[in-house]
């Protein structure tokens, strides 16, 4: 026999896996380096993974990497959710030199349930806090 309380509780459970695309950093500004990614999100599990692309404008070089990480709520007074993001990607050494290394990259991003928000990232030597995010 189900109680109201138990229906509510499974209920609960129940969070689909959803699609978020949108930008960190300052779109307008073509010296800045923004990401754009592109997620899947399982809240029930707290888990995030998808493909980022690290672009500056000025010099038209896109990076392009797979991301895992996980979402998790900031506190209890807001509704905003804090996100981690890691991966790496193959740099190749400039022109008469061989051969090539791994890069780091992270990102923490506070965004509202809107994917709106606040973020940073380090991507090798580039490091920028307190920028924008933005759903698209």
């Amino acid at each position: 026999m189900n109680t109201s309380n138990d229906i509510f509780i499974k209920r609960k459970a129940i969070v689909k896996t959803y699609k978020i695309k949108g930008t960190i950093g300052e779109v307008n500004n073509p010296k800045a380096f923004v990401i754009h990614f592109s997620l899947t999100v399982s809240p029930s599990k707290n888990i995030v993974s998808g493909i980022v692309k690290i672009r500056q404008e000025i010099n038209k070089q896109c990076i392009k990497l797979n991301v895992v990480g996980k979402i998790e709520a900031s506190n209890y007074y807001t509704n905003n959710n804090v996100v981690h993001l890691f991966g790496e990607y193959l740099v190749s050494l400039p022109p008469l030199t061989i051969g090539c290394y791994l890069e780091k990259f992270t990102a923490c991003l506070e965004v509202d349930n809107n994917w709106n928000g606040i973020g940073s990232f380090i991507s090798g030597a580039k490091n920028e806090n307190n920028i924008p995010v933005k759903s698209i």
